[in-house]
């Protein structure tokens, strides 16, 4: 377990940061490395704010993401999320860091009044 980690919510400070990473991301399920596609993609979302992206932070290197959507839930009558995005660098796995994004999740969606969290996974 990796100690002292800081996770911020993305702004277009951490740009950089988080477009690596989601292509990394991309990369891992096969998909083209296309850096300029992913930092466009990441950087739309920032903008538009139609997506919330957590970055963990290790001795000042980024180590984690994930991004969240927003969505709703008809039954209940509220917002909730959907966890799309969830990657961990493979020089940083099993440190306890995509724990303590799910933490970090979980929190956001209670402290934010969410319904609940959904979990959007790809094979």
């Amino acid at each position: 377990m990796v100690d002292q980690i800081s996770i911020v919510r993305a702004t277009s400070e951490q740009l950089d940061d988080a477009a690596l990473l989601f292509a990394s991301y991309r990369q891992f399920y096969g998909l083209a490395d296309n850096q300029t596609e992913s930092r466009k993609f990441i950087q739309e979302r920032l903008e538009k704010q139609d997506s919330a992206i957590f970055i963990a932070y290790h001795q000042q290197q980024a180590c984690g993401f994930v991004q969240l959507y927003f969505s709703f839930s008809s039954l209940l009558i509220s917002s909730t999320i959907i966890l799309n995005d969830l990657y961990i660098p493979v020089n940083h796995r099993q440190k306890g860091i995509a724990t303590q994004l799910m933490q970090y999740v979980k929190k956001f969606a209670h402290d934010g009044g969410y319904s609940g969290i959904s979990l959007c996974y790809r094979q």
